[in-house]
C-alpha cells in the first residue's frame, strides 16, 4: 500500500504536468483557435503521436482533465469512445454529461494495479555474474566459461576456456588466440565454434536486476537509456555545430546523418515502449504527460509535413532521415530516377506461357531465354532517397532533446511511484 506522503508526492507531480500543459505554447495555440470559457473542462488526449504499425495497446479510457478555472484541480475523465485531437474542450453545460474521479483516489487506485514487472525498467543493475555454455567436444575443451572477476581477457583451464569480457568478440578471440598458441592448445575446431558460443555466452550471462532496489541514482534500464541518448544528443549537436560553422565540411554532415539515422531507430522503438506502458499503465501517462506533449510539438516544428494535418508519425520521420541519408551515402546505385529498357519484338525469343499448371507448382508461368538474366537485373533496386528541406537538422536537434525529456519523465516517473522501502 502506498503511503499518504507518496501520494502526495504523485498527486503533485500529476498536478505539475498539467499546470506545464495550461502553461506551454501548444496549449496557448489551441485556446487562441478554440476561444474556450472559464468553467469549461479541458482533457488532455493520452496519446500524441501516430500510432499505427507503432504498438498493439489501447489507448487508455482515463483522460487527465482540469477545469478552466484559476481554482480547479485536475481529475480523470472515463471516456468510452476515442479522443484523437491533442486537446478536447468540454463546454460547461456538457460536463455532467461525462464521468469523473478525483485525482488522488484515482492515483490510489492506479498504484494499486502497477504490478511489478514495470519496475524492471528502473531496478538497480547489479554485478556481473559468472556464466558458462557448453563447447563442442571437437575443440578440445568442454566449456566457455565468463569470469567477470578475472585480471586477464582470456585464460585456458584443463576443461575450459575463460574469459573476462563480454564487449568484443575481434579482442577477446586475439587474447584466446595468444594463450592457445602459447601452451600448443590451438585448434581449428575452436576457431569454427567460436563466434557462436561467444554470442551464447553474452545471452546467458545477463546482468540481474533488483526490483526491490529503485531510487534516482541507481543504474538501471532506463537511467542507461537516459545516459545514452544524452551522449547522442551531444555528439549530434558538437557534429551540427561544425557543419553550420562549415557546410562544405562533409565530414561534419555524414556525421550528421549518421547519428540522426541511429537516433531515428532507437527514438521510434523508446517512443513505442513509452506509449505502450502508458496505454496500460494510466498513472504513468499522467505524470509524462507534459514531456510527450512537447515531443509532439518539437514534431510539429519540423520544417515539412509528416502527415499532413494528422498527428506526427515517428515512421515517416525515420523514413525522411533515412532517405536524406540514402542520398548521401548511396553512391554506387545513386541514379536518381529508374531506367526503362525498350525491348525489341526478338528479346522473348523461347517464349513458352504455361496456363492451368496444378496447384502444387514450381517455376514461372512466362518462360523465356535470358529469363534468369531478368530476374538477376531486376534484383538492383535503389534506396529511397530525398534531400531534407533548409534548417531540418537544427530542428531536428530540437527533436532529439525532446526524446531524452520523455525517457527523463519516465524514469522519474517510475522512481516516483516504485513501492516504498518497508
Amino acid at each position: 500500500m502506498p503511503s499518504e506522503d507518496q501520494i502526495d508526492r504523485i498527486y503533485t507531480a500529476v498536478c505539475q504536468a498539467a499546470s506545464n500543459i495550461l502553461g506551454s505554447q501548444t496549449f496557448e495555440a489551441w485556446a487562441k483557435r478554440e476561444q474556450p470559457q472559464v468553467g469549461d473542462l479541458m482533457v488532455f488526449n493520452n496519446s500524441f503521436l501516430y500510432r499505427e504499425n507503432l504498438t498493439s495497446t489501447t489507448k487508455s479510457k482515463k483522460y487527465l482533465c482540469v477545469t478552466l478555472d484559476p481554482s480547479a484541480e485536475p481529475a480523470i475523465l472515463h471516456v468510452d469512445g476515442r479522443i484523437n485531437s491533442t486537446f478536447k474542450r468540454i463546454p460547461r453545460r456538457q460536463i455532467d454529461k461525462y464521468r469523473q474521479s478525483e485525482l488522488r483516489p484515482s492515483i490510489a487506485e492506479e498504484m494499486d494495479d502497477l504490478g511489478t514487472i514495470v519496475f524492471a525498467l528502473v531496478g538497480r543493475i547489479g554485478e556481473d555474474q559468472p556464466a558458462s555454455i557448453n563447447l563442442p567436444t571437437a575443440t578440445g575443451f568442454a566449456a566457455l566459461q565468463y569470469e567477470p572477476g578475472q585480471a586477464e581477457i582470456a585464460e585456458l583451464s584443463e576443461t575450459s576456456v575463460l574469459i573476462s569480457r563480454l564487449d568484443d568478440i575481434d579482442v577477446v578471440w586475439q587474447a584466446i588466440a595468444r594463450k592457445c598458441a602459447e601452451e600448443g592448445t590451438a585448434s581449428d575446431e575452436l576457431a569454427e565454434s567460436f563466434e557462436k558460443a561467444f554470442g551464447d555466452l553474452r545471452e546467458a550471462a545477463g546482468r540481474p536486476i533488483d526490483l526491490d532496489e529503485v531510487a534516482a541514482d541507481t543504474p538501471s534500464i532506463l537511467s542507461g537509456v537516459v545516459t545514452g541518448i544524452r551522449q547522442q544528443v551531444a555528439a549530434y549537436e558538437t557534429a551540427l555545430a561544425s557543419h553550420l560553422a562549415n557546410p562544405d565540411d562533409f565530414e561534419a554532415i555524414n556525421e550528421v546523418m549518421r547519428i540522426a539515422y541511429n537516433f531515428a531507430d532507437g527514438a521510434k522503438d523508446l517512443i513505442a515502449l513509452v506509449i505502450g506502458i502508458t496505454d496500460i499503465k494510466p498513472l504513468l501517462s499522467w505524470l509524462t504527460i507534459h514531456a510527450q506533449v512537447e515531443l509532439a510539438e518539437r514534431f510539429g516544428e519540423l520544417p515539412f509535413a509528416l502527415v499532413g494535418k494528422t498527428k506526427p508519425s515517428l515512421e515517416k520521420y525515420r523514413s525522411l532521415v533515412a532517405g536524406a541519408r540514402n542520398r548521401a551515402f548511396h553512391d554506387l546505385f545513386a541514379f536518381g530516377r529508374p531506367f526503362r529498357v525498350p525491348l525489341r519484338s526478338d528479346a522473348f525469343q523461347a517464349a513458352a506461357l504455361h496456363l492451368f499448371r496444378e496447384y502444387k507448382r514450381t517455376g514461372p508461368a512466362l518462360e523465356f531465354k535470358d529469363r534468369q538474366l531478368v530476374e538477376l537485373l531486376q534484383g538492383f533496386t535503389r534506396a529511397a532517397e530525398r534531400p531534407v528541406p533548409l534548417g531540418f537538422w537544427e530542428q531536428d536537434l530540437a527533436v532529439m532533446k525532446a526524446v531524452e525529456q520523455v525517457a527523463s519523465a519516465l524514469h522519474r516517473a517510475l522512481v516516483l511511484v516504485a513501492p516504498e522501502a518497508a
